[in-house]
């Protein structure tokens, strides 16, 4: 009971962590944005907070799951053990968060925007902007969007503008400031698959929790059966590393399977045997069931040549 125990606090812990380390970052990224606009615009904290805390629960469903399965392993608790607790957690704790989020932000669309963050531009005079081949240097600040300002055009002279206008006298708009770094195409295509897993698990929440639950259950047992994997070798630290890869690659086969043409030809395969919407937790629990017997037949096969030894 005190392995259980510890194993139910260690994934808890761990899944608050990465949900409120994520929302920061995604919110500071939000903040950010607003004020490389020029003129920055402002930023309705509550909304944002919301609005991000709901992307990153499926981030933080893996990094749980794939962190307590590892713990498990190194504090050698039981597989049956560790694969219905962590399943049990992980469903209960996911949905929990999924929906009072969900709630919260429905309930707050409800009401006009509150503005209540004031963002400063980024940058002073002298700010060089970039578009296409033409650059902008801003003589003033950059928050006054019809401060004068110079233009460079290639094979033309600089042109000097004082109160900058477009037809109509309308105020040219400007690109915004250029002090976002570049991500590391990995870790970019990493956030836009839990980004496109978050907007799939929002349209399910939006079609009835009952089948959200299920396909946070089929998704939680499928993850929860790969914990062979942490047993692989003697280092768990590259175990760690072939189970990322692995929970890697279960999160592209989720995106892979949301797709509009697999899940026509899903639908053209099951014909009226399944429902549209309960294919795609069929097919994932269905994957886990084989990896459920594979790894029962590998525990058996184990066993028998100890006993042969």
């Amino acid at each position: 009971m005190k392995g259980i125990a510890k194993l139910i606090l260690f994934y808890t812990i761990t899944f608050v962590i990465a949900l409120l380390s994520l929302s920061l970052l995604k919110f500071a990224a939000v903040w950010i944005d607003a004020a490389r606009h020029i003129p920055a615009f402002d930023v309705s904290i509550l909304r944002e907070i919301l609005r991000v805390s709901a992307e990153s629960v499926p981030f933080s469903l893996y990094l749980s799951i794939l962190l307590t399965l590892s713990y498990s392993v190194r504090r050698k608790i039981k597989a049956p053990v560790t694969i219905l607790v962590v399943l049990l957690i992980s469903i209960g704790l996911n949905v929990a968060v999924s929906i009072g989020l969900r709630s919260q932000c429905r309930l707050i669309e409800r009401y006009p925007p509150e503005v209540s963050g004031r963002v400063s531009t980024l940058g002073k005079s002298g700010l060089m902007l970039n578009q296409h081949d033409i650059t902008i240097i801003l003589l003033e600040d950059p928050a006054k969007p019809d401060g004068s300002r110079v233009v460079s055009i290639p094979g033309q002279p600089l042109i000097y503008q004082e109160k900058p206008a477009g037809p109509g006298n309308s105020i040219l708009p400007l690109p915004s400031a250029p002090f976002q770094p570049d991500m590391p195409y990995f870790l970019e295509s990493i956030m836009l698959d839990f980004s496109l897993a978050a907007r799939h698990h929002q349209s399910l929440l939006d079609e009835g929790p009952i089948l959200f639950i299920i396909y946070t259950a089929a998704i939680c047992l499928l993850l929860c059966s790969l914990r062979f994997l942490f047993t692989v070798s003697r280092w768990h630290l590259a175990n760690l590393f072939l189970g990322a890869l692995v929970f890697r690659g279960i999160l592209t086969l989720e995106i892979f399977l949301n797709t509009g043409e697999i899940l026509e030809l899903i639908r053209n395969f099951l014909g009226n045997r399944l429902p549209d919407q309960y294919a795609e937790p069929f097919i994932l629990t269905g994957i886990a069931a084989l990896v459920v017997l594979y790894s029962l037949l590998v525990y058996f096969a184990r066993g028998r040549l100890k006993k042969d030894e």
